[in-house]
């Protein structure tokens, strides 16, 4: 039987890690505070994995799919300390998932270990052509579930894509295409809305670029 309750606090909880972890930061608009992007992510992942008996663990990803790549220090009350970023043995997400009071350490290391997952490797000794390739292979590799929350996160930003610059702009088009070919969401039908919902804000994103820079 689900645990309604226990499910709803590990999203809260995780949805306030990410809220603290994000204070001072923007989207590229310089205006737009960027826990409003995760909260949105969270959103659409919770719409469509509604049906998963762990859509509470997608959900709490959703949240802090961009902490691990984008935040290096957390200020103030409980969570005053440092994020070590990509240092799975010294992380203290990892530590605040696994040790927390109320999320079992299961869910607190699965939630980890999807958050890291969906964070492209950082490493500059590999090209960043090598790390989307090898980071793209690892997701498809998880399952459908983590392609959704990558699919809203791009769903999401292509709706601001527009504030790019024009290079920007016209390279996060075309990756994301690319990665719609890679990881190619279409082939799982529960899932196939997420695809054709991405598809359709590409579409509207490209029509936008060529009103901009026509």
């Amino acid at each position: 039987m689900s645990n309604t309750y226990y499910e709803n606090q590990v999203v809260q909880i995780c949805s306030e890690y990410a809220g603290i972890a994000h204070i001072g930061q923007f989207r590229k608009d310089g205006v737009t505070p960027y826990i409003t992007h995760p909260a949105r992510v969270a959103c659409l992942v919770a719409y469509f994995m509604r049906h998963s008996p762990k859509w509470y663990i997608y959900v709490a990803v959703a949240w802090l799919h961009d902490v691990i790549e984008d935040c290096s220090e957390i200020v103030g009350g409980e969570y005053s300390y440092r994020i070590n970023n990509h240092e799975r043995k010294n992380s203290n997400l990892h530590k605040f998932l696994t040790m927390n009071k109320v999320i079992t350490p299961e869910d607190g290391t699965m939630i980890f270990d999807l958050a890291e997952l969906i964070t492209m490797s950082q490493n500059k000794s590999v090209s960043k052509k090598e790390r989307k390739k090898a980071y793209w292979k690892e997701m498809k590799k998880a399952g459908p579930e983590v392609s959704v929350i990558k699919y809203c996160d791009r769903i999401d930003n292509l709706s601001t894509v527009h504030v790019f610059s024009k290079g920007g702009f016209e390279w996060y088009l075309k990756e994301t295409k690319e990665m719609m070919d890679t990881l190619r969401l279409v082939n799982y039908t529960s899932l196939y809305p997420t695809h054709w919902m991405l598809a359709g804000q590409l579409e509207g994103a490209k029509q936008k670029y060529k009103e901009m820079y026509k």
